[in-house]
């Protein structure tokens, strides 16, 4: 986020600039509400950087020429321009949060904040996800100051360098600048395919970007000829230039790598704008414009107020998502409380009759010592628990230890040998397999009551992610690994006689449907988009199903083939839990049984394909969760308890309610 902004009444103050701004900080704003057809607003923060690296470069130069620039007096303009509203949005985060978060998240945001406050944002979230796109990072209040630490840290090296290089002779400047521009670009386009976390996050491989702005400052300075063109050509030039900045907002994804080449035309068309976009073209008076003006003055501060509105939203609301019309309400909001701390928190401390250090530097002292601490409560008490019921916490914790313990058996991230997989049931031998995605590996708490009464024991072989499948037809990219994976494991089975048993589950429907699930009733899944299926790939797909159990059933095994689980929609005890915590009443949570034989219309007839099969038995968690005493409802929560663990995958207490008895599906 750009933080340099003459103020209107200085010499070289240019609105067009302040347009410029808007819609950086528009595009922005829309990506993170995830409004559809912003997939590519995230290269608002590209527009900011070039506008930086032109504005202070720009007032380096002429201080310099002046013989009145000062470190001092430069961070101390960069105080005054930073922190008071970066201090006053994070105080009203921490109220949120203390209101908001639950444990978990409330001490990452405790981290967080510590970061952000030691401009160390972009190093925490390359360090904790590593992905800005995932859907948990909607979660993040302070995920956005990942920009502005990198800002910070460029203005920590960068004018010590500038003014050495400026001192040493200013031939020497725009080569210089050049130099280190191509280098940080090169690295970043070779990490945006080796490293990309790294590459989107460091500022080694975001400084060209800033630097290209730096180079369009020395420029101007060292010869004004290349920008004295034809009024037609500036015409040309500034529309291409918009061109170039909105084409990426609206055709690129998170699927590319970047930055890197495809940042190229975001930085080019910033560049143009501000070289050609002069009052005199027709750009240039749009982007001048007082709609634009207006709001590319309160551009920082709606900076900084929009993702804690969405995030903490998102954290409050019971889905854990927010409908459109509640992103753009939130949207407004962030410009209302942009134009208030612009004029009683920004302006207060900038131009003309601004705050005296001697009360300033003691305010700004007190300020940030309050935000370390809570930072530090915040982390060092894990999340400050105390805010919470005996029986809030304890609900909490239980499913996130058996997340944790579940995450132990699968074999995906960091696999591990065949022959370690977890095993099922107190001791015996080892009769069942159970296989297929982290949904097969819940299911498998089904089959412990009846292993132990047997004396038995099963072995899970789940990947998340992935069904059991022999080939990547109709698969993502993502899941590309999938096919090995299952083929050594089916060589394994083959191998061990023993295993006279292999079950098969999988969420079937999400990878025919390739979407995530929405209960249509306000429950909508946090997951990642992914590109639309064809009916060839669907196909494909429902073939290399039957494939698979076709194999097994060749191999002389029994074959226990699950059908789909129903779907919540909602994380099912974070809403229990958010109604106990807010006191409100609300409805146990059901979910439709129309919906769900909607959604697994294709997956139940790729199964049902297979027909009836020597050694193949069929199970229907559908008939345990939607009893037809629920009245074309399936149950999420029974006696009191949460049957799911998040918003689609069973506990094993919802494992055991779902199939009740499987020993007709064992066998004798």
């Amino acid at each position: 986020m750009t933080l340099e902004s003459l103020d209107q009444n200085a010499r070289h103050y240019r609105p067009e600039i302040d347009g410029l701004r808007a819609i950086a900080v528009v595009a922005v704003m829309l990506f993170h509400a995830r409004i559809a057809g912003a997939a590519g607003g995230f290269t608002g923060v590209d527009i900011f950087y070039v506008i930086s690296g032109y504005l202070i470069s720009g007032i380096i130069l002429r201080e310099t020429a002046h013989g009145s620039f000062t470190f001092a007096g430069f961070y101390a303009r960069r105080a005054r321009r930073i922190l008071p509203a970066l201090f006053a949005v994070m105080l009203a985060s921490v109220a949120a949060a203390w209101l908001v978060l639950f444990p978990a998240a409330m001490e990452r945001f405790g981290q967080s904040l510590l970061a952000s406050l030691a401009f160390g944002a972009n190093f925490f979230f390359w360090r904790t996800s590593d992905d800005y796109f995932a859907p948990s990072a909607d979660l993040d209040p302070l995920l956005h100051l990942w920009s502005l630490s990198i800002e910070e840290q460029f203005y920590i090296f960068y004018p010590a360098l500038f003014v050495l290089l400026i001192h040493r002779g200013r031939r020497f400047l725009l080569p210089s600048v050049a130099l280190a521009a191509v280098a940080s670009f090169a690295l970043s386009e070779v990490l945006s395919h080796l490293r990309a976390g790294i590459n989107f996050y460091m500022l080694p491989t975001r400084g060209w970007e800033l630097l290209a702005g730096a180079l369009l400052a020395v420029s101007e300075t060292r010869a004004r000829a290349p920008f004295a063109l034809s009024r037609r050509l500036r015409e040309a030039g500034s529309c291409a230039g918009l061109v170039m900045i909105l084409a990426p907002m609206a055709v690129i994804d998170r699927s590319v790598p970047f930055p890197g080449l495809f940042a190229l035309p975001t930085v080019l068309g910033t560049a143009l704008l501000i070289a050609l976009a002069t009052p005199e073209t027709f750009v240039g008076r749009l982007l001048a414009s007082r709609p634009m003006v207006a709001i590319g003055l309160v551009s920082y501060s709606a900076y900084l107020w929009h993702q804690p509105l969405l995030a903490i939203g998102r954290a409050a609301s019971f889905a854990g998502v927010l409908d459109m019309p509640v992103s753009l309400a939130l949207l407004l909001a962030a410009f209302a409380l942009a134009a208030l701390t612009w004029r009683f928190v920004e302006r207060p401390f900038r131009g003309r009759g601004a705050m005296p250090l001697r009360r300033a530097v003691p305010l700004g002292l007190g300020v940030a010592a309050l935000l370390v601490a809570a930072g530090a409560a915040a982390w060092l008490t894990h999340g400050l628990p105390q805010r919470y019921s005996a029986e809030t916490l304890a609900l909490t914790q239980q499913f996130q230890r058996f997340k944790d313990e579940n995450s132990h058996c699968l074999f995906s991230g960091d696999p591990k040998p065949l022959d370690q997989a977890c095993k099922l049931g107190a001791s015996g031998p080892i009769t069942i397999a159970i296989i297929g995605d982290s949904h097969a590996a819940v299911i498998g708490q089904a089959f412990v009551p009846e292993l132990d009464r047997r004396g038995q024991r099963a072995e899970s072989f789940v990947w998340a992610g992935c069904p059991p499948i022999l080939r990547s037809d109709g698969m993502s990219a993502e899941r590309q690994d999938c096919p090995p994976f299952y083929r050594s494991l089916f060589d394994y089975l083959r191998a061990h006689r023993e295993i006279g048993t292999v079950v098969f589950h999988a969420r079937w429907a999400l990878y025919i449907e390739h979407t995530a699930f929405d209960n249509g009733e306000g429950g909508r899944e946090i997951a990642d988009p992914e590109s639309p299926p064809t009916p060839a790939g669907k196909v494909a797909l429902s073939q290399s199903f039957r494939q698979a159990v076709e194999a097994m059933l060749a191999a002389g095994k029994r074959v226990v083939l699950i059908y789909p689980m129903p779907e919540a929609g909602w994380d099912v005890p974070l809403y229990l839990v958010k109604a106990s915590r807010y006191g409100f009443w609300m409805p146990v949570p059901t979910t439709s049984l129309a919906r769900f034989r909607e959604r697994n219309r294709e997956a139940y007839a790729a199964l049902d394909a297979l027909g009836e099969r020597p050694g193949l038995v069929r199970a229907y968690p559908e008939r345990g969760m939607c009893p037809q005493s629920a009245q074309g409802r399936c149950l999420l929560v029974h006696g009191g308890r949460p049957l799911y663990y998040d918003d689609d995958h069973v506990n094993p207490d919802g494992a055991r309610f779902a199939l009740p008895d499987l020993r007709a599906a064992l066998g004798p």
